[in-house]
């Protein structure tokens, strides 16, 4: 049984005859031996659209990218590391990833300003440069000794302490007498 059936004459006469490809080929290859006067031309510029859009598929075809990324899933790391040094390494990957975050979004600008989108650029280069700078305070506070464990509670008890000031400088409402 064939995948897509034929649908059955029906009469015996009304069959169709069996293809032939011969037949299309003769009746091309006599075309183009028929003399016209843009007969070359045509047949040129048919083929070199034909060629060009078959290079473009092509080409979109082959992996232009750069060398893949590689996926480390363990890094063996000395036993004998500080606390101090982790935290290094941890600011140097932060440092990097704002400042390859901040060349991704530069790329993603030139993208909207080509298609028309309204976007201030001023906010997230503030933000990178607060990031880069809070990134460079924790690195001195680190060639002092200071972990960032500390830091962090160090900034908590500043942001407890403002939030006492402000509480103890506002006055409270005076009560009102009720008639």
């Amino acid at each position: 049984m064939a995948l897509i059936p034929r649908p059955q004459p029906l009469h015996p006469d009304d069959a169709a005859p069996p293809t032939n490809i011969l037949g299309g080929v003769a009746d091309f290859w006599q075309y183009i031996r028929t003399d016209r006067p843009h007969r070359w031309t045509s047949l040129t510029l048919a083929l070199t659209i034909t060629g060009l859009v078959l290079w473009g598929m092509y080409q979109s075809l082959l992996d232009t990218g750069g060398p893949d990324r590689q996926i480390i899933y363990v890094k063996n790391w000395r036993a004998d590391r500080s606390q101090l040094e982790i935290e290094r390494d941890w600011l140097k990957r932060a440092r990097q990833a704002n400042i390859d975050n901040a060349i991704r979004r530069g790329k993603y600008q030139q993208l909207g300003r080509a298609i028309g989108t309204e976007f201030d650029p001023a906010k997230a280069d503030q933000e990178t440069r607060d990031a880069l700078a809070d990134i460079d305070r924790a690195e001195q506070l680190l060639n002092q000794g200071i972990s960032l464990r500390e830091q962090a509670a160090m900034k908590e008890k500043a942001k407890q302490a403002a939030q006492q000031r402000t509480t103890a400088a506002t006055p409270e409402p005076a009560a009102t007498a009720k008639p």
